[in-house]
């Protein structure tokens, strides 16, 4: 009795043991299956995320490009009322050869009466333009505007670009393109939508705009699928989804995964904790087993994700990239080498300094041209009196033409005022030496004539009253009678297929941008004259004129406080500040640089403008609110306040700048806050 007693203590005492010992691993096993499955299905959910922010992204740029097309588009001088409608109709049809995805192109009035099409209404069509309301939006806002998913007579769905047609300020009439969804369906498609995903593309009414034809997704409800910053929700009975704004259009794609794909990990997490169970003698050794497989399963799987993100990263990177800034680069690049080399030998220490600024002047313009094109706003516009810049135009005509083209110039002596500026204006000269250029392959002479004009309606029907011509003349072989009036319009060129046409349509946008007008003449073999007409400006008595020459002196001493989130920036900032005699600090950020102006006195405060959390406008706001003896100067590689119509009070500076520039500024900023002693109202509130 007492051996089977025992007996039986031992058996129990093992069963017990044996329990003990597997209950932990059971439980354990448990709860890494279900740790498993979480971090599975949040890998899925970051990937869907992401996923759904690329092809938003590129239905983002892909509207974009519409709308920076038909902006250009929107400066044909053939839209200036009164419209000529034939001739508009040219160049739209032209274009639309260009542009097959643009179904039609239209001009409405500001009640929403179509005055032109391409191509021509059929009979018995509504001379109406539909969607009113993106019409009527555009008008009201002066802005672009995406409209919303149309379904027309014949049942094929379209959806409108919108772009007001602004002269001097006003809109005269609205331009449209009509597009065909697949279209942008393209787009999204083009951002590595895996196998088996779903997108689809929905309007501000959440009508779907497109969709890949046959897919499963377009028989799912929609009503549930959630924006980007909440968590993927289950729609519907097969997909886990999520939807991405498409910029500020109210529109938004749609991206979905089969549901049974995402809940494989759980499945799997089930079949291991039920083999756990039922394998529970074997589970030590087992897990060791699947615990190395699943390790190296997911170093595998982490290897092809960061493969993937850096073929990703490293194709976008590739597309952004072109052949004028390798150049540039290249020129910086062997610059640095040959200073690092040279430092004992100051001729050609200078030499290569003065090249590697070249290339940063060349990159420079080569932004501003391309920037220029589609600009909307004259934030950077000041009164200028030309003849003391004079100088500066002739030597950045000069760099745009070769050896063999003489440049000179005719000043008058009292030229008034003029409000504009000063890059857009260097940018037109440039794209006018460019086209005289090309027209003198064997070399010639051009001539920059600046002068008053008293009226300036003897020279355009599109101006009145007194003017300040700015003339680029050359003795080249001209332009022919027939062309003579197109030479405005945009993507008109003379000059083969490779040209693009942008050049004097940038002109005649920088032209009437200033409020002014831009006309052309011309005897074949003869040469051409292009004249830019800038309205006169009187000066008040609290206004400045700006000249080339500051005086520097009230800088020397001063403290100053520079402000940007580059550090790199800051840095060079500081430096060229602190060769000019001033005490300089640095802020990496809006916030850290008001603590500093609280905490201690400045006289100058350089920041940027576009930075995280607090932007520089706000900043200077604060500032000099606390301070009303503070100056302040502005600086910007791109700012959407200034490109949207906000009007600053503070002087700006467009990167890259040099040092003469930054200390003018500086000086200027200085000797205005000296002058005026009262606080710098910003002119809009945002």
């Amino acid at each position: 009795m007492t051996l089977q007693i025992s007996r039986h203590f031992r058996q129990n005492s093992v069963r017990l043991l044996v329990l003990a010992a597997l209950l932990p691993l059971t439980l354990g096993a448990a709860f890494l299956s279900q740790l498993y499955q979480r971090s599975e299905e949040h890998q899925i959910d970051e990937q869907l995320r992401r996923t759904a922010e690329r092809a938003a992204l590129s239905v983002t740029k892909a509207l974009d490009t519409q709308v920076a097309l038909l902006t250009i588009l929107a400066e044909s001088p053939r839209l200036d009322p009164p419209m000529e409608a034939a001739a508009f109709r040219e160049i739209a049809d032209r274009l639309r050869e260009r542009l097959p995805e643009w179904s039609s192109i239209r001009v409405s009035d500001l009640q929403g009466n179509l005055l032109t099409t391409s191509p021509l209404l059929r009979e018995g069509v509504a001379s109406k333009a539909v969607d009113l309301e993106s019409l009527r939006q555009s008008v009201a806002t002066a802005t672009p505007v995406i409209g919303s998913l149309v379904v027309g007579p014949l049942g094929s769905a379209a959806f409108a670009v919108r772009v007001p047609v602004l002269r001097n300020g006003v809109v005269v009439s609205v331009l449209s393109a009509v597009l065909r969804p697949p279209t942008l369906i393209a787009a999204a498609e083009e951002s590595a939508i895996p196998a088996g995903w779903q997108v689809k593309i929905l309007d501000d009414q959440g009508r779907t705009i497109a969709e890949p034809s046959g897919a499963a997704a377009a028989e799912q409800p929609l009503a549930d699928v959630v924006h980007l910053e909440a968590p993927a929700t289950d729609v519907g009975k097969g997909l886990r989804a999520i939807a991405s704004p498409v910029g500020s259009s109210g529109w938004r794609v749609f991206v979905g995964m089969p549901l049974e794909q995402y809940q494989a990990p759980g499945r799997a997490a089930l079949w291991a904790l039920m083999a756990a169970g039922l394998l529970s003698a074997a589970i030590v050794g087992s897990g060791v087993v699947l615990a190395r497989r699943e390790l190296k399963a997911a170093q595998e799987r982490d290897v092809i994700v960061a493969t993937w993100q850096r073929f990703d990263a490293l194709s976008k990177m590739a597309g952004g990239l072109s052949h004028d800034f390798n150049n540039l680069l290249m020129g910086m690049l062997s610059g640095v080498e040959q200073l690092r080399k040279r430092r004992d030998d100051p001729a050609r220490f200078d030499q290569t300094a003065r090249l590697m600024l070249e290339s940063v002047e060349k990159g420079r313009v080569t932004v501003q041209r391309l920037a220029s094109f589609t600009k909307r706003s004259d934030a950077g516009a000041r009164l200028v009196c030309l003849r003391e810049r004079s100088k500066g135009l002739m030597e950045i005509i000069a760099q745009a033409l070769p050896a063999n083209i003489a440049v000179r110039a005719d000043i008058a002596p009292d030229l008034w005022a003029v409000r504009l500026d000063l890059q857009d204006l260097e940018v037109a000269l440039v794209n006018l030496a460019a086209n005289s250029r090309d027209a003198m392959p064997d070399g010639g002479e051009i001539v920059l004539e600046i002068r008053n004009v008293l009226a300036a309606e003897q020279l355009t029907p599109q101006m009145r009253g007194p003017a300040v011509a700015i003339s680029l003349r050359d003795n080249g072989r001209g332009i022919a009678p027939e062309h003579i009036h197109r030479v405005f319009d945009p993507f008109f060129t003379t000059r083969g297929p490779d040209a693009k046409g942008l050049g004097l349509s940038q002109v005649y946008g920088f032209a009437r941008r200033s409020g002014g007008a831009a006309v052309a003449s011309s005897v074949p073999n003869a040469g051409t004259i292009v004249h830019i007409l800038l309205p006169r400006v009187e000066v008040a008595s609290h206004e400045t004129v700006e000249a080339e020459a500051a005086d520097l002196s009230p800088l020397s001493g001063m403290r100053v406080l520079v402000v940007d989130d580059d550090a790199t920036v800051a840095q060079g900032v500081a430096g060229i500040v602190e060769s000019a005699g001033m005490l300089v600090d640095i802020a990496a950020s809006g916030a850290e640089g008001l603590f500093k102006l609280n905490s201690a006195r400045f006289d100058l405060l350089i920041s940027d403008i576009t930075m995280p959390a607090m932007s520089g406008i706000e900043l200077a706001e604060q500032a000099v609110a606390a301070d009303q003896n503070l100056a302040v100067v502005l600086m910007t590689g791109y700012s959407d306040q200034l490109e949207n119509g906000s009007r600053v009070a503070f002087p700006i500076l467009p990167k890259p700048f040099g040092e003469e520039l930054l200390l003018r500024t500086a000086a200027e900023a200085v000797s205005a806050r000296r002058a005026s002693g009262n606080v710098v109202q910003l002119a809009t509130k945002r």
